[in-house]
C-alpha cells in the first residue's frame, strides 16, 4: 500500500485538475446586500440592496457587459428565491459564514384552538402537494386524519390545517412557518460560485442550477427541502467543497450530465424521508468523478448511487453508515475505484456492483445487513459490448479490504462473474459466508473456485486462521498502522 503522504498528494493533484477553470482573483463589481441596513433600497444602486434577488438582477446587467460580479450578502434571514441567468461570472457570497440564511418559509399567524382541541387555521392547499410545516424550526409529520394529530403532527383538511407543536414547542405569532414552492437558488450562468450561505427549511429545492463553464459550491449548508437539496445538471466542471445537505425529502445531492465532478469534505445525511427513490447522493451520466471525503449517514434509501457514468470514478475516504444501501454502481462503463472507505451497518448491501470494472482497495465493510459486497449477475461476462461497440472485459478486484459480517450475514455474494481477490481480511460467524452463483461456499471452496487466497498476506498465516472466527487484527497487521478496529470508530 502506498504511504499515506504519497496517497494524500496524489488525491490533491487529481482534485486540483478540476480547478483548471479560471476563477477571477478580483471581481470587477462588488454589489452588497444588507437587509438590516435602514438605508438599504432595491431601487437605489448607491445604497446596499435589501433583497438578494434585486442585487442579482443588477449583477446580471454587469455580466452582459462582460464584467464579473460578486454579490456580497451581509447577515440576516432572507425569505426569497434567487434566479440567476446569463452567461457571465457571478459569485453569491455571505460576508460572514453561517450568518446569512435563505429561508423558504412564510411565517403564518392567526392560529387558535378549535373544537378538536388542536390548533387550526383556515387555508386551502393543493390536495396533491402539501407544503412542509415547522414550529420553532422543527418539522411536523403529516398524518392522514384529524384524529391522528398529536404532538409534532399536522393534518391538511379541504380548507383547514390542523396541528399540534412538538413536545416543548409553542404556537404563537412568529413560530409557525409553512414552506413554499421553488428553489432558493436556480438558473444558469457561465461561472456560478456560491459560498458560505445557509439554505434553511421550506424550499422545494435548495440549489437547482447549471453552468456553461463551471459551478462551484463552497462551505454551504442545505436542509429540509421538500424534494432535492442540490440538483446540478449539464455543467462541464463542478466542484463541491465542505457542503452539507441534510434532511431533504427526496435526494440530498443529484448530479447529472457533468463532465468533471470533484467533491471534497461534504456530507449528505438523513435524506429521502418523503419517498422510495430518495437517498444521500446520485451521480447519473457523469464523466470523470473524483471524491475525497464524503460522509453519507442515515439516508432513507441508498447512501451513494452511481448510474451510467463513464470515465474514471475515484472515491476515497467515503463513510456510508446506516443507510438502506451503502454504495451502488449500475451500468457504468468507466472504471470505479473505492479506497479507504468505511461502509457499515447499512440495512441491505454494503456495496452493490452491476458494472464491469471496479477495484476495492483498503476499505472496511462491516456489519451490513445483507451482503458486505454483492456482485450482480450481469457482471463479469466477457463479450459485453459498450456504447461505442467496443468489447467490455470484466475487471473486478478486491485487495487489502476488511470484510466483517455479523450474525449470519453474507460476506461476498457473487451472482455471476469473475472476481480477483487477494490480501483481504475477513471475519464471519457463519463458515458458509460466501455465495457464488447461488451456491454457498466455505473458505476452502472459495479459494479453489476463484484461485485466490483470502486468508493470507503473501503467506503470512498469523493474520487469519480460517478456523478462528473471533479474529482481531494484530499489531503486525497493516490495518494496525492504518486505522483502529472499526467498532470503536463506528460506535
Amino acid at each position: 500500500m502506498l504511504p499515506r503522504f504519497i496517497r494524500y498528494c496524489f488525491f490533491i493533484l487529481v482534485f486540483s485538475a478540476l480547478q483548471a477553470t479560471e476563477i477571477p482573483e478580483e471581481w470587477d463589481v462588488i454589489i452588497e446586500v444588507n437587509s438590516q441596513d435602514p438605508t438599504a433600497n432595491d431601487r437605489n444602486p448607491a445604497t446596499p440592496f435589501r433583497t438578494i434577488n434585486a442585487a442579482v438582477i443588477n449583477a446580471m446587467g454587469f455580466t452582459r457587459a462582460e464584467k464579473t460580479a460578486r454579490v456580497l450578502i451581509h447577515p440576516g434571514v432572507y425569505r426569497e428565491s434567487i434566479s440567476v441567468g446569463g452567461s457571465g461570472s457571478i459569485k453569491l457570497e455571505a460576508s460572514e459564514p453561517g450568518k446569512t440564511i435563505l429561508n423558504g418559509c412564510d411565517i403564518v399567524n392567526g392560529w387558535k384552538i378549535g373544537e378538536h382541541s388542536v390548533f387550526e387555521l383556515s387555508r386551502k392547499f393543493n390536495p396533491h402537494s402539501h407544503p412542509m410545516v415547522f414550529v420553532e424550526g422543527a418539522r411536523l409529520l403529516e398524518v392522514d386524519s384529524i384524529s391522528q394529530v398529536q404532538a409534532g403532527k399536522v393534518f391538511f383538511g379541504p380548507d383547514m390545517i390542523y396541528l399540534l407543536p412538538p413536545i416543548g414547542g409553542v404556537v404563537r405569532d412568529g413560530t409557525v412557518e409553512i414552506g413554499r414552492q421553488g428553489s432558493a437558488i436556480s438558473g444558469e450562468s457561465g461561472l456560478l460560485f456560491i459560498e458560505s450561505l445557509a439554505i434553511e427549511r421550506g424550499y422545494q429545492t435548495g440549489i437547482s442550477a447549471s453552468a456553461s463553464d463551471s459551478l462551484i459550491i463552497n462551505n454551504v449548508s442545505v436542509e429540509y427541502c421538500q424534494d432535492t437539496g442540490v440538483d446540478i445538471r449539464k455543467t462541464p466542471n463542478v466542484r463541491l467543497r465542505r457542503m452539507l445537505v441534510d434532511r431533504c425529502g427526496n435526494l440530498g445531492l443529484s448530479v447529472s450530465g457533468v463532465k468533471e465532478l470533484g467533491i471534497t469534505g461534504c456530507e449528505a445525511n438523513l435524506n429521502g424521508w418523503a419517498g422510495e427513490n430518495g437517498g444521500g447522493a446520485k451521480f447519473f451520466n457523469c464523466e470523470n468523478i473524483k471524491v475525497w471525503s464524503f460522509r453519507l449517514v442515515e439516508n432513507h434509501g441508498y447512501g451513494l448511487s452511481l448510474i451510467k457514468n463513464s470515465g474514471a470514478q475515484t472515491l476515497s475516504k467515503l463513510t456510508a453508515i446506516q443507510n438502506e444501501l451503502g454504495i451502488s454502481s449500475v451500468d457504468s462503463s468507466g472504471k470505479l475505484t473505492i479506497t479507504e472507505s468505511e461502509i457499515a451497518f447499512n440495512e441491505n448491501d454494503g456495496v452493490f456492483l452491476s458494472t464491469s470494472r471496479a477495484n476495492l482497495i483498503g476499505n472496511v465493510l462491516y456489519g451490513n445487513g445483507k451482503s458486505q459486497l454483492s456482485i450482480d449477475e450481469d457482471v463479469g461476462r466477457l463479450g459485453r459490448v459498450g456504447s461505442a461497440g467496443e468489447p467490455i472485459d470484466s475487471e473486478l478486484s478486491l485487495r487489502l479490504n476488511m470484510f466483517v459480517a455479523l450474525k449470519n450475514d453474507q460476506l461476498i455474494d457473487v451472482r455471476n462473474g469473475q472476481l480477483q481477490a487477494a490480501q483481504n481480511l475477513y471475519d464471519a460467524p457463519d463458515k458458509n459466508a460466501f455465495m457464488v452463483n447461488g451456491k454457498k461456499l466455505n473458505f476452502a471452496q472459495w479459494q479453489e473456485t476463484t484461485r485466490t487466497d483470502l486468508n493470507s498476506y503473501s503467506g503470512d498465516s498469523m493474520l487469519l486462521d480460517p478456523k478462528n472466527y473471533n479474529f482481531s487484527p494484530t499489531p503486525k497487521s497493516p490495518w494496525y498502522q492504518m486505522k483502529s478496529w472499526p467498532v470503536r470508530e463506528l460506535n
